[in-house]
C-alpha cells in the first residue's frame, strides 16, 4: 500500500466519522466538516510540493484549500481571510524560489484587495479611503519589485499608481495630475541623459 493510498484512506475515515456525528446533531456539520476536509486536502498538496519543490502548482493548489479553510473558520472576515491566505501562498513561492519574481505581483494584488475587504468587513469607518488603500497597495507591490527584485521597469507603474492614489485622496485633484505628469516627464528626460541646461546655453549662444 502506497503512502498516498494511506492518506486518502485516513481522510475517508475521518470524513465518515465527522459525517456520522454530524447526522446525530452533535455539532454544526457544515462548517467543521468543510474546514477539516479542505484543510486535509491542503496538507496533501503541501506534502506533494515539499517532496518536490519544482511542483509550484501543488503549493498554489494547497494555498487555495487553506484559503477556503480559513474563510470557513473565520466567517466574520471570510473574504479577508481567504484573500490574505492566497497572497501568502504567492509570498511563499517567491521566498522559496527567488527567480520566480512574478509571484510578487499576484501577492500584492491579493493583499491590496484583502485590505479593502477588511475595511468593508470590520473597519467600516475607513470606507472613504478604501480605494486609496487599494492603489497604494499596488504601488507598494511595484516599489518592492523595483527596489528588492531589481526590476527597473517597475518604477513606471509605481509612479502611475501613486498618482492615482493621490488623486483619489485629494479634494482638489485637478491640479495634482498635471504636477505628477510634469514630474514624470522630467524623470524620463533625465533618465534618457538629456541635459536641459546645455541645450538652453546653446540656444542663447546662437541668438547672439
Amino acid at each position: 500500500m502506497s503512502i498516498r493510498q494511506k492518506n486518502i484512506g485516513l481522510l475517508l475515515i475521518i470524513a465518515g466519522i465527522i459525517l456520522f456525528f454530524g447526522n446525530l446533531g452533535i455539532f454544526n456539520l457544515g462548517s467543521i466538516f468543510g474546514a477539516i476536509i479542505l484543510g486535509a486536502a491542503g496538507l496533501l498538496f503541501s506534502r506533494q510540493y515539499y517532496k518536490n519543490r519544482t511542483n509550484i502548482w501543488a503549493l498554489l493548489v494547497a494555498t487555495g484549500f487553506f484559503a477556503a479553510t480559513t474563510a470557513i473558520l473565520n466567517p466574520a472576515m471570510a473574504g479577508t481571510s481567504f484573500l490574505i491566505t492566497l497572497a501568502l501562498g504567492f509570498v511563499i513561492v517567491y521566498n522559496n524560489h527567488n527567480n520566480q519574481w512574478w509571484a510578487i505581483i499576484p501577492a500584492g494584488i491579493l493583499a491590496s484587495i484583502a485590505a479593502v475587504a477588511a475595511i468593508d468587513e470590520r473597519f467600516t469607518f475607513l470606507q472613504n479611503i478604501s480605494e486609496m488603500v487599494f492603489f497604494f497597495g499596488l504601488a507598494a507591490t511595484f516599489t518592492y519589485l523595483y527596489l528588492a527584485a531589481n526590476k527597473k521597469w517597475a518604477i513606471y507603474p509605481t509612479i502611475f499608481l501613486v498618482a492615482i492614489a493621490l488623486l483619489i485622496s485629494s479634494f482638489s485633484g485637478s491640479w495634482l495630475l498635471p504636477v505628477m505628469l510634469i514630474i514624470s516627464g522630467f524623470y524620463l528626460l533625465k533618465s534618457k541623459g538629456i541635459n536641459l541646461t546645455s541645450n538652453a546655453t546653446l540656444e542663447a549662444d546662437t541668438d547672439e
